[in-house]
């Protein structure tokens, strides 16, 4: 306690350096909380719209589907889904898991064409999944098995229409035909993902897959783990589920496997952890400088303490508690 004392009354005794110290540690401590809270928000903020609107935590469809994505392989589909969605309903690590049907548009209303992305979705199922009705901004999400739409609010305005309009999408269906379907705009949506604001609409799954011809067969089944640390086991176990319920051509793939943005944000996050240790290390060196000053501008005193029998051991730990109420005081305003 004597020694704390001494290395406090100490600090004060050269307010101006002891001040410029305790800055510099502050300045470094809040840019390392600033930049951690901003990676682990910005990281979290992706694994949710990852997890919610794009792969799940597991992705079922067929294997050769990412292959073809961009020619929109219909017939690489997802057939007997009701009865999969049953058998991962039992599976004792799945939280949810909803099918789904994504399909590319044409929106034609008057004289306006607008390319976009349909998304058929069960919504009972999509309330335990995604809680769909949180980005419903305003209206209501469509009813099953009527001709109603959810539409994002740029893609709305692109198309100068609103509640209550009707729009009509053109689309090919499964076996390269196309087939069109007219619908209500019942709500507007605001997709937490910009991208998807001024291009998707979300229809009930049946009318989706009227739309598709799909033969009561989907694009994908979502998953999502009831512990994100067991996402690869539960990718193993659904792809045993399909092995022996004879979904011969599905495949399972987790959400690092299907999005190469999460495999990135794990390469940031390895060098967001390099900056702030390099934040660290100058706020280290900033106390290791100011102690090593005050070493040698007080060899004298330090020779009378020690005459006065102050062992030397006892004056390291002064000098220690000096900084170390420093680092306190800076990391503490920081």
């Amino acid at each position: 306690m004597k020694l704390a004392r001494i290395a406090l009354r100490n600090i004060g005794r050269n307010s101006r350096r002891s001040i410029l110290s305790a800055t510099a540690t502050a300045i470094a401590t809040m840019s390392m909380v600033a930049l951690v809270a901003y990676v682990n928000g910005l990281s979290a903020d992706m694994n949710t719209n990852v997890a919610d609107l794009v792969t799940g935590h597991v992705q079922v469809r067929a294997a050769d589907y990412e292959r073809f994505e961009q020619l929109n392989p219909l017939h690489l589909r997802v057939q007997r889904y009701r009865d999969l969605l049953a058998l991962l309903d039992a599976e004792p690590e799945v939280a949810a898991a909803v099918a789904r049907l994504s399909l590319p548009v044409g929106i034609f209303r008057g004289e306006e064409n607008v390319g976009a992305q349909v998304m058929g979705v069960d919504v009972p199922r999509e309330r335990t999944f995604m809680q769909v009705d949180r980005i419903v901004v305003s209206g209501r999400l469509p009813n099953a098995g009527a001709n109603e739409a959810l539409v994002g609010r740029a893609l709305a305005k692109k198309l100068g229409a609103g509640l209550g309009d009707r729009i009509t999408l053109l689309s090919g269906t499964m076996r390269r035909s196309s087939n069109a379907l007219t619908v209500t705009i019942v709500g507007l949506a605001a997709f937490p993902v910009s991208s998807m604001d001024g291009l998707r609409l979300i229809l009930p799954l049946d009318r989706a897959i009227a739309l598709a011809r799909m033969d009561d067969s989907v694009t994908e089944v979502l998953v999502k783990a009831k512990d994100e640390g067991r996402i690869t086991a539960l990718g193993k176990s659904i792809g045993t589920v399909l092995a022996e319920g004879g979904w011969e051509g599905l495949q399972a793939r987790t959400w690092y496997e299907a999005n190469y943005m999460l495999s990135f944000m794990k390469l940031a996050d390895i060098a967001y952890f390099i900056i702030s240790l390099v934040f660290f290390l100058l706020a280290s060196t900033v106390l290791v400088n100011t102690t090593m000053m005050v070493v040698f501008e007080r060899t004298r005193e330090i020779g009378t303490v020690g005459a006065l029998g102050m062992k030397g051991g006892e004056i390291v730990r002064m000098f220690l508690l000096e900084a170390l109420a420093l680092a306190v005081i800076g990391a503490l305003a920081g």
